[in-house]
């Protein structure tokens, strides 16, 4: 009959399994009104990208592989992987339906002598690392590119990321300190970098001058700072010029250096602070000046102002030689600092063997200009 199984039209061939409107039939999943069919094909269509999007992944370069991020959001990013030795990628970044592109850059390297920021002395078995690319909680120093111990005071990274990076000294008796270093890619860098005892920064701000002298050439530079007394005193390499921490000026050196031809070298200054601990211990403008006939033929010279946060940890502020320094420069203005701590880089630069005078506080008294 019509209702049974293998009837016609209802029954098994006919509405029942594989008739019309069964499983396979023309209705039918599968059929050509049914999931898959004619109907079904426009459900699974993929949906219109949104504005902004990528739709592509980016183009990679000769040297580097970029992941596959098709489609990307406008905002989003694509991480390149450079496929040379000792080239760093980045990501790219998806702006406008456009990508955004960075190339493989070359890795720096880095030579640093470790020193005592109270005598300069070389500091040996120090751990110093890479911060941000080496974590002492879950790592072992000897076994990362980014983490040496120092030996006869000195460190050497055979690759360090670009761009201005921590380098973070730990060694018993010192205050664990992160001082910036600025790499340039390609680059081959060294600098001098010295590290505080304990209680070194208590009650003080620290101001530490570095420096390294090129093959064959001895270069030896002076760190002054003009204390707002009145008249103003300078702080300096003279005998009696160190002057004193806990009386007038309230400002001290605590060491003077010179670089030997290749050697990095560095001088300490520390000043006062007063008794909240937000300035110094003078109210008014200190002066910062870096000074020497052979300023010029320095390398990596850079001044580092150093005090305590508010976690305690030392909060660090590098000034580096201007670009713009002019020819032959014999002194530089680095910075003034406020009476209520305000730190105001200044950038001043001077040749004084031209002229036979500065206009830089301290430089004429020392060198009798």
């Amino acid at each position: 009959g019509t209702d049974v199984d293998g009837g016609a039209p209802m029954g098994d061939g006919g509405s029942g399994d594989g008739g019309m409107m069964g499983d396979g039939g023309m209705m039918g999943d599968g059929g050509m009104m049914g999931d898959g069919g004619m109907d079904g094909g426009e459900v699974d269509a993929a949906p219109p990208l949104p504005d902004g999007a990528c739709a592509d992944s980016p183009e990679d370069p000769v040297n580097g592989t970029y992941a596959d991020c098709a489609p990307t959001l406008n905002g989003e990013t694509c991480k390149l992987t450079c496929t040379e030795a000792n080239f760093v990628g980045g990501s790219a970044t998806c702006t406008d339906g456009v990508w955004e592109t960075v190339e493989c850059v070359p890795l720096g390297t880095l030579d640093a002598e470790i020193g005592d920021a109270s005598n300069g002395a070389a500091i040996n078995g120090a751990t110093v690392y890479i911060e941000g690319f080496f974590d002492p909680d879950t790592e072992d120093c000897t076994a990362s590119d980014y983490c040496q111990i120092s030996a006869g005071g000195a460190v050497s990274f055979a690759a360090v990321p670009t761009g201005e990076q921590n380098v973070v000294i730990v060694a018993d008796g010192f205050d664990t300190i992160a001082l910036p270093v600025d790499i340039e890619p390609g680059s081959s860098e060294s600098v001098h970098l010295d590290a505080l005892p304990t209680g070194f920064l208590e009650g003080n701000i620290a101001v530490v001058l570095g420096w390294r002298g090129p093959a064959g050439v001895t270069v030896d530079l002076d760190l002054f700072a003009s204390v707002p007394e009145d008249p103003a005193v300078c702080v300096y390499y003279d005998i009696d010029h160190l002057g004193d921490l806990e009386a007038s000026p309230f400002a001290q050196l605590d060491h003077d250096s010179s670089a030997k031809p290749g050697k990095g070298a560095a001088e300490t200054l520390r000043i006062a602070l007063n008794e909240a601990g937000t300035g110094p211990a003078i109210d008014g403008t200190y002066s910062i000046v870096v000074a020497g006939a052979a300023l010029s033929e320095s390398a990596n010279t850079g001044v580092r102002l150093i005090r305590a946060g508010s976690t305690g940890a030392a909060e660090v502020t590098l000034f580096e030689l201007p670009e713009d320094a002019v020819a032959d420069v014999t002194t530089w203005h680095v910075l003034d600092l406020s009476g209520d701590g305000t730190i105001t880089p200044v950038g001043t630069t001077e040749d004084f063997t031209s002229s036979g005078t500065s206009a830089m506080p301290c430089v004429n008294e020392a060198y009798g200009l």
